[in-house]
């Protein structure tokens, strides 16, 4: 069916498209390195980030409690300058 020149031509067109798939392979395993390190970059700067978060949430509590304290000291302050207020228009 086919002669010895079809053979060769089919046999240099499989050795194209072979050397087109090993390029494209290289291409992509390099791609795909390129992504794990920037995935790994990635892990790193979420877990400083997550210490900073955690650091961050120790000191920002016993600021919030102090916050909470003064704004209770001022609402009852507050009320009784406007208690006290009242009470001299009546008197």
């Amino acid at each position: 069916m086919f002669g010895e020149e079809d053979g060769k031509v089919v046999l240099a067109e499989h050795g194209q498209w072979i050397a087109t798939l090993r390029d494209d392979a290289r291409v992509l395993e390099q791609r795909l390195r390129s992504l794990e390190r920037r995935l790994a970059t990635l892990e790193s700067n979420l877990a400083e980030l997550t210490k900073l978060y955690g650091k961050l949430d120790l000191a920002l509590g016993p600021i919030s409690d102090e916050l909470a304290r003064l704004d209770s000291r001022v609402n009852t302050l507050t009320g009784l300058y406007k208690g006290a207020k009242s009470r001299r228009r009546r008197g």
